[in-house]
């Protein structure tokens, strides 16, 4: 039988004051005297300062929400006058003004302060009112320049718009006088044109929202010149643009005119939409309508009758390259996008 060493007697050993536990005779550790007492609490209170607290919800200061939003729109307009320009004095945009036209192919030739009513919203008679004694003032620049066919042109400047706005207009201008150069002077003769037999125009359903970053990209296409204006390339940049064909005989070329003349218009106007389609291809969106105003049937040399009016009125309508229904909104389908309209 083995026999253990003897029990040694187990010293009261006293803890380090910096263990965080005080400790006396006949006390569980951790609930001794004051010295334990004292290192708990500065330890607790330690621990506790060294967690952020978290911070209370306040209200919000509108002063600094107001002048955030100041500032902003600030900056934005720092912007738009640095990108686009401000007003439409084209002196102050010599830059923009010859890549546009070319160096030497433009100057103003004329700078006039005209002074126009405002119209102002009655809202108990639900209408825009003209009040003489409200006007504005605001400034024309003339410019004169030469066209890519040699013509000499002018056109205005509005201080009330920007110079890409004008300049854009001076763009649409050339394009629609190079689509009827090239391709509409096969159907239609100059007399057509002077008759106010055709007309074409272009329609931006949505020209009021363009922004000084539209602007800014449209200065930046190297195709956005007056040499190279062409519809195609804007239509491809901006597909809101279409081109609407008006063929009517109206009081004043309706004046002697015979069954084969408006028979020979109807088919103009047929020619025209093969050959729109084939210089547009799949961007072809435009829409051409022909037929006999009512004050110009007792100019005609013939007796029209209602069978008359049904098959000589014509429209054609395309978007996209695609041909849709008669009498549809053309705007509708440049909107949405839609083939059919249910």
């Amino acid at each position: 039988m083995k026999v253990g060493r003897p029990l040694e007697p187990v010293e009261n050993k006293q803890m380090p004051e910096d263990s965080g536990q005080g400790h006396t005779a006949g006390q569980p550790y951790g609930q001794g005297g004051p010295a334990g007492q004292e290192y708990s609490r500065q330890g607790s209170e330690q621990s506790t300062s060294d967690v952020p607290k978290a911070k209370a919800p306040g209200r919000v200061n509108p002063l600094r929400v107001i002048l955030r939003i100041v500032l902003i729109i600030f900056v934005l307009n720092l912007l738009r006058v640095f990108f686009v320009g401000l007003g439409a004095n084209p002196n102050h945009s010599k830059g923009k003004m010859n890549r546009f036209f070319g160096k030497g192919n433009w100057e103003v030739t004329d700078v006039e302060s005209r002074k126009s009513t405002v119209k102002t919203y009655q809202p108990d008679l639900d209408y825009f009112s003209t009040n003489d004694y409200d006007y504005e003032t605001y400034t024309v620049w003339t410019v004169f320049y030469t066209d890519p066919w040699g013509d000499e042109c002018e056109t205005e400047f509005d201080s009330r718009e920007s110079v890409p706005k004008e300049l854009l207009d001076v763009y649409l201008h050339t394009a629609k006088k190079r689509m009827e150069h090239d391709y509409v002077s096969q159907v239609y003769s100059q007399e057509d044109i002077d008759d106010r037999r055709f007309d074409f125009s272009r329609i931006n359903p949505w020209k009021n929202d363009h922004s000084f970053i539209y602007y800014w990209r449209l200065l930046r296409q190297s195709w956005f010149t007056l040499q190279d204006a062409d519809y195609l390339k804007l239509y491809t940049f901006d597909p809101n643009y279409y081109y609407e064909v008006k063929t009517n005989f109206d009081h004043g070329p309706a004046m002697g005119a015979s069954k084969e003349d408006v028979e020979g218009m109807k088919q103009k106007a047929e020619k025209l939409s093969e050959l729109l389609c084939e210089y547009l291809g799949d961007k072809a969106t435009f829409e051409i309508y022909f037929s006999i105003a009512d004050e110009a049937i007792p100019m005609l040399n013939f007796d029209v009758t209602e069978e008359d009016l049904k098959n000589y009125e014509t429209y054609i309508a395309y978007c996209n390259g695609k041909e849709v229904p008669a009498h549809t909104d053309l705007i509708y389908y440049i909107k949405y996008g839609k083939e059919k309209r249910k």
